[in-house]
């Protein structure tokens, strides 16, 4: 079969430890890509991937992205993932320039723009009519200081590309830039004007538009996504529906434990989903991210991914593989249309979930029944299957050091 090729420009860890699993399972090899920079891959012992590469500017570099394409070599063509953001980007840009060589899973150039670079994707939302979360588009030092005194804390200070501000974070080594890295988790949360303009000045000095957007208020539960492959007609050839449980961070972190749902629970987005990914003309993995906003019983979408996202295997467990179908998509095989699968499947990320349930029960959010009954019944965990067993040994020795790390410099 033909081969994958995933470009992590990331952290080399779940989200790829993942797709390894989705792929090596089915029979087909598998090669990642990523930093070498990265200190914590877990990746390296795992039995999933036939080769780890490591390339520093494999994620953000579109000449080396190119370059690795061209020079890598197989005697079957092979289908390409990109894992942030910015390879996204480039893939769309890049793949007419190599269009022999390899399959691709991207869609074209501006449509990905629309939905990958976020100020972009929030104009567009308000010219569909379609909800999402007050945001304001600061221009200068003067708009900020306006925007400031009209909102209501606290306030999200979002990045256009997140992915490509924190690898600016994560490459300087200043007091300063170590400071706002820790602060950072898909963007800044403001709790004051003063914070406000300190967050703004320090992305706009790194050369990085920003968004200034309300957080909708309520838990992780109130979250939902629908996750789907749009196939080249901008239809859905799979569609699938979860809801968040549970989060780490617990103010504004990923989804750390999440449980299928039907999808007619989520019937209207899916109608404004269809309808926005046709308007935009796009094509490929599809992960929009939808929260009822309690103050006013409005669904607004948050974002749409359009890479392999955390808990993207969920669907493979429930008989709806989305990953699967896009490369069968893309090589060309002809797929059936999917939207009904196995609902009440959790999706469970340790230790990470360990750590948000452990703050939940100490702040009494939680109680230890219900943290219990919330892992009973069916679930697929993060080390995937017991050939996955030393990469999740060696995720959980990671993590309990990073933990260890920041308490000694509290």
């Amino acid at each position: 079969m033909n081969p994958v090729i995933i470009l992590d420009g990331d952290r080399g860890d779940i989200t790829s430890l993942g797709l390894g699993w989705l792929f090596a399972r089915r029979g087909i090899d598998v090669y990642l890509a990523m930093e070498q920079n990265n200190k914590f891959n877990t990746a390296k012992f795992s039995s999933y991937f036939k080769k780890v590469y490591n390339i520093p500017g494999i994620g953000y570099n579109r000449e080396v992205v190119k370059r690795f394409l061209k020079n890598f070599c197989l005697s079957n063509r092979a289908v390409v993932y990109p894992f942030t953001d910015s390879n996204t980007l480039i893939l769309s840009e890049i793949k007419d320039e190599l269009p022999d060589n390899y399959y691709y899973v991207v869609g074209d150039k501006e449509a990905v723009e629309t939905l990958v670079k976020k100020d972009k994707f929030y104009q567009t939302l308000q010219h569909s009519r379609i909800n999402y979360p007050l945001t304001y588009f600061p221009k200068d030092q003067d708009s900020i200081q306006q925007i400031g005194a009209m909102v209501s804390y606290p306030v999200f200070v979002k990045p256009s590309i997140s992915q490509l501000f924190l690898k600016i974070l994560s490459e300087k080594k200043t007091s300063e830039e170590s400071y706002f890295r820790k602060k950072f988790n898909h963007g800044f949360v403001a709790y004051s004007k003063k914070e406000l303009t300190k967050y703004y000045q320090f992305s706009t000095r790194h050369g990085m538009k920003v968004m200034v957007q309300e957080l909708i208020p309520g838990p992780p539960s109130s979250s939902y996504q629908l996750e789907g492959y749009y196939n080249s007609y901008y239809d859905p050839d799979i569609i699938f529906a979860r809801q968040r449980l549970r989060i780490e961070p617990l103010d504004f972190g990923d989804a750390v434990l999440s449980i299928s749902i039907p999808i007619k629970k989520l019937t209207e987005e899916k109608k404004v989903i269809n309808e926005f990914i046709k308007s935009i003309g796009y094509k490929g993995l599809m992960s929009a991210e939808f929260k009822k906003d309690p103050r006013d019983g409005k669904m607004k979408i948050l974002e749409i991914n359009t890479r392999p996202w955390l808990n993207c295997w969920l669907s493979s467990v429930c008989r709806s593989d989305i990953i699967f179908y896009s490369y069968l998509d893309a090589i060309g095989e002809k797929t059936k249309n999917i939207e009904e699968y196995e609902i009440g499947v959790k999706s469970i990320i340790l230790p990470s979930d360990l750590l948000a349930s452990a703050k939940m029960l100490k702040a009494g959010n939680l109680s230890f029944q219900d943290w219990i009954r919330s892992y009973l019944g069916k679930k697929c965990v993060n080390y995937f299957s017991r050939d996955g067993l030393i990469s999740f040994i060696m995720l959980c020795i990671v993590e309990a050091l990073k933990i260890l790390k920041n308490k000694l410099k509290r």
